[in-house]
């Protein structure tokens, strides 16, 4: 008897009352020019029809296309059911409202192939969700990086904290009991990649903008502002996890590299006066404090001037340090 051969890919896509973007997404990963791949799709308690939508398009998908559906338990919950439900040699998660270029499976897998590698990355291109115009984009600057956390720091910082723009071979996550944490919907890709830096022998990248990253939704469990008090906790429990490995000390400027950029980005875009922007700022600078104390307004910033245009630098950096730290550091300028 002929066993079925083991897809390539599983693409693992969990969704929640994303019935306007649903199919826009799923018609660009059944496109791939890549054919060995599944698409799994994991509904998370959709109450808009979603359900239905899967359904109705995995019964005529050219792809191998199945449904499943919980009760709604977060995005965490909802991957690792995909997880739990795919046989791919690696695992890609595509969020339901984004898409990802024809060709983006195919270029990670053959890195993937050549290199031996337990994570492959690819660049973003961002989009405006409302217009589709192109914002920005972003590529890995590295082809090959050896080792993980242990005996290649900079594989915390240069393999970013984002589950989209990559591939992840079964055997790691599997052979390391590796799943997402349930208690964050936000920032709960960083801890999960935190787990699988660990454990990697090489990460390759491809550097094209090939996953479109759709910028605005307020669907979006990525812009979600409720759920952004996850993002230091779940920082935390990354600061937490190297420390008791050891290598904290080793990984501390990379690690913080990475932090600042949450940071950064939610001061930059939630209102000043949310009273959830001022619980996450405390509970962020009381982290910065204790772990970064001598070393991370030095690096905000640097970030700030990387990341942000000349015209909205002093607004980001009134915006991002408390008054306290503003008189004790005396910044007045760049």
């Amino acid at each position: 008897m002929e066993t079925a051969r083991q897809p390539s890919v599983s693409v693992i896509i969990p969704f929640f009352n994303s019935s306007e973007t649903l199919l826009r997404c799923l018609k660009s990963v059944e496109n791939q020019t890549l054919q060995d791949i599944e698409i799994v799709l994991v509904d998370d308690g959709s109450t808009d029809g979603g359900l239905q939508i899967a359904k109705n398009y995995a019964s005529g998908c050219k792809k191998t296309c199945r449904v499943f559906h919980q009760e709604n338990g977060g995005p965490s919950s909802a991957r690792n059911l995909g997880l739990l439900n795919s046989t791919g040699r690696y695992i890609a998660f595509v969020d339901s409202d984004d898409t990802i270029d024809a060709t983006m499976l195919e270029k990670m897998v053959a890195s993937g192939d050549k290199y031996n590698s337990d994570i492959v990355s690819c660049g973003r291109l961002y989009l405006d969700a409302s217009s589709g115009v192109e914002l920005r984009s972003h590529v890995p600057k590295y082809d090959v990086l050896d080792g993980n956390a242990f005996s290649n720091p900079s594989i915390v910082k240069r393999v970013g904290p984002l589950m989209c723009d990559k591939i992840i071979r079964r055997q790691l996550i599997e052979g390391h009991g590796i799943r997402l944490d349930t208690n964050f919907s936000h920032a709960e890709d960083f801890l999960f990649l935190s787990r699988c830096k660990l454990y990697t022998s090489c990460v390759s990248a491809v550097g094209e903008p090939l996953y479109h990253y759709y910028i605005g939704n307020p669907d979006s469990i990525s812009g979600a502002n409720s759920t952004i008090i996850d993002i230091p906790q779940a920082c935390l429990k990354v600061i937490h996890l190297y420390q008791e490995n050891g290598i904290f000390e080793s990984t501390r400027q990379q690690l913080l590299y990475v932090l600042l950029g949450y940071y950064l980005r939610k001061c930059s875009s939630v209102e000043m006066s949310s009273p959830i922007l001022k619980q996450f700022k405390k509970d962020f600078i009381l982290i910065f404090e204790k772990y970064f104390r001598d070393s991370w307004v030095k690096g905000l910033k640097k970030r700030i001037k990387k990341d942000f245009d000349a015209s909205r630098k002093q607004e980001i950096l009134f915006r991002s340090l408390p008054f306290w730290i503003r008189v004790r550091y005396r910044i007045a300028g760049f």
